[in-house]
């Protein structure tokens, strides 16, 4: 001034102070702005919590459903060339962001391998066929088998690795699952898609694909379809991870969309639909579940299951008094609430605690979302006779997918890798945020 004196008239470089640091939320835009899958982002302290946290705004760049699974194509050719030895190589925990351990990975193998046998196939077509994983599993149960992926170096892998079978037809083909053409018609009795539609663009391909898979079974054919991420327990996921809704890469379904299913194929459809339970605490095992469908014939009725009062607390040793005091063998406990926190406040559920009591006790068990109900709740049959197989058909309808608008191919944890190698961690935001399209004000700037 006048005087001489220094007068503080404001910042120009925009920064933010959060947690006692000065940030410039440029600067974490260019390093996003650098990434191929970015096309424009914002850096903003979100202002709905008491903590100060910085939240990242990504508008994705748009691909087709054709380049969403070549990108996926891209990234498992990449992993099956790290390590061949490896039949679990890229299965990673969302929740832990490391590999998931290999004893928990057998575990899963073993149930999935238990899951399909009970069904007594014969010819099976397996689509997505990976590793190996399903095959090794089943191989001894089964005379024909077809199997086709993506990858050409997964398909090249299986070749080798089961060249001296035994069986009497083992074929492998590379192929999308949408694009099968060299197989005969009608001509299975199980097509499995294990752990593979999380990676389909949208609910439409899958659609697509399960219409195809019927015109390749038989009469009385079965459709097995594993590990399907469950959209109902996605909140709760999220309690374990750094990831949002906007910025889940992989399809999410809503159990509910399997029982339209007899629209879709012109087929009389019966749907079981089974949520995953097992001795680990993992997202394999909690967050998702499996869905078989058997065409044209139902396999098993509800007449033998006796209806307990649903007096479910929350520990095994509770739940194995509660099973233990009833005399009959097949048994069923409704709209039990598969929700709950432990003394922690962390979220748990039920299911997990039921089957290791269940377990101890050598019942058979099927979880499956409980008709006319909430979104949460689930029936829970019990038999020490046989694995039930309860199907029903309603059309409860829910929020179906997560994908059934724009899609884009992004996942909040390739964001995070790549801003680690530009940024010291205070300068890492908190949240991720996707969304279609910024809106500018008359100055150019983002509103």
């Amino acid at each position: 001034n006048a005087s001489g004196e220094l007068v503080f008239l404001g910042r120009i470089d925009e920064q933010v102070k959060v947690n006692g640091c000065r940030i410039s939320p440029s600067e974490i835009e260019f390093y996003l702005n650098l990434h191929p899958k970015v096309k424009r982002s914002y850096i903003d302290i979100d202002k709905n919590t008491t903590n100060q946290v910085l939240v990242a705004y990504i508008q994705p760049t748009i691909h087709d459903n054709a380049s969403l699974v070549d990108a996926w194509n891209d990234l498992y050719d990449e992993l099956y060339s790290q390590d061949k030895n490896n039949v679990f190589i890229g299965w990673n925990s969302s929740i832990t962001e490391r590999a998931i351990p290999e004893k928990e990975m057998a575990a899963w193998a073993e149930q999935a391998g238990k899951n399909i046998a009970r069904h007594k196939p014969d010819n099976v077509l397996e689509i997505g066929c990976g590793t190996g994983i399903i095959l090794d599993q089943i191989i001894q149960h089964i005379s024909v088998y077809d199997g086709i992926d993506f990858s050409a170096i997964a398909i090249n892998l299986l070749k080798d690795k089961f060249a001296e079978t035994k069986l009497k037809k083992l074929n492998f083909y590379q192929a999308s699952a949408n694009s099968i053409n060299k197989l005969p018609l009608s001509s299975y009795d199980l097509v499995i898609m294990n752990s593979i539609i999380q990676y389909f663009p949208n609910i439409d391909y899958l659609q697509e694909v399960i219409l195809l898979a019927s015109a390749y079974l038989n009469k009385n054919g079965i459709v097995y379809i594993g590990d399907i991420r469950n959209i109902r327990f996605l909140s709760h996921l999220h309690q374990y991870t750094t990831r949002t809704n906007e910025l889940e890469k992989e399809l999410l379904i809503d159990p509910s969309f399997f029982t339209t299913l007899s629209t879709l194929t012109k087929r009389q459809t019966f749907v079981e639909i089974n949520y995953k339970a097992g001795h680990y605490f993992n997202e394999l095992n909690v967050f998702r579940y499996d869905v078989v469908i058997y065409f044209d014939s139902p396999p098993d009725l509800l007449d033998n299951y006796v209806e307990i009062q649903n007096k479910i607390d929350n520990s095994v040793s509770d739940i194995e008094n509660l099973l233990s005091s009833q005399p009959r063998e097949e048994l069923v406990i409704r709209k039990v609430d598969a929700i709950y926190r432990d003394e922690n406040e962390e979220v748990n559920l039920l299911p997990n605690i039921i089957y290791k009591a269940a377990s101890k006790l050598n019942y058979n068990m099927q979880i499956t979302p409980s008709p006319n109900s909430e979104p949460n709740h689930v029936d829970i049959f019990l038999s020490k006779k046989r694995q039930p197989s309860i199907c029903y058909n309603t059309n409860i309808q829910y929020e179906l997918s997560n994908k059934t608008h724009k899609q884009h191919n992004i996942s909040a944890e390739e964001i995070i890798r790549h801003l680690r190698n530009h940024l010291p961690r205070y300068m890492m935001p908190s949240k991720y945020r996707v969304v279609d399209h910024f809106k500018f004000n008359k100055n150019g700037k983002i509103e």
